[in-house]
């Protein structure tokens, strides 16, 4: 009667421990779906992350391209208006040099009608 005893004594411990393990299961389930859940969150937060680091990446690049091809504009304005500056002052020349070929021409046609009239 006391193995009996014994043996339905240690039952009953095994059934309550079996349903307070049935208790704890529940709340540790939901902690472990929290904890999934919160790690596929942070995999897809990395994922951006790369996804974002790349586009950076190739805007630092574009950015640097950018600024080459600025500086390259730059010193191509400043040729141009290097050149356009020779120009104008080439052209104030022949305009020069124009007019005083108008009148020479002018005068010639004068010193002509001159002549033949004499």
């Amino acid at each position: 009667m006391k193995i009996t005893g014994l043996v339905w004594a240690i039952v009953s411990l095994l059934i309550g421990c079996a349903q307070s393990q049935k208790m704890v299961d529940p709340k540790t389930e939901s902690q472990n779906q929290k904890i999934q859940q919160m790690t596929m969150e942070l995999h897809k937060s990395q994922q951006a992350y790369l996804v974002l680091m790349k586009e950076n990446q190739k805007l630092k690049a574009d950015n640097l391209r950018l600024m080459k091809t600025s500086r390259m504009l730059k010193q191509y304005n400043l040729k141009l208006m290097n050149t356009n500056s020779l120009l104008e002052t080439d052209n104030r020349e022949l305009v020069t040099k124009i007019n005083m070929l108008k009148i020479l021409d002018h005068r010639v046609e004068e010193k002509r009608k001159n002549y033949t009239s004499d």
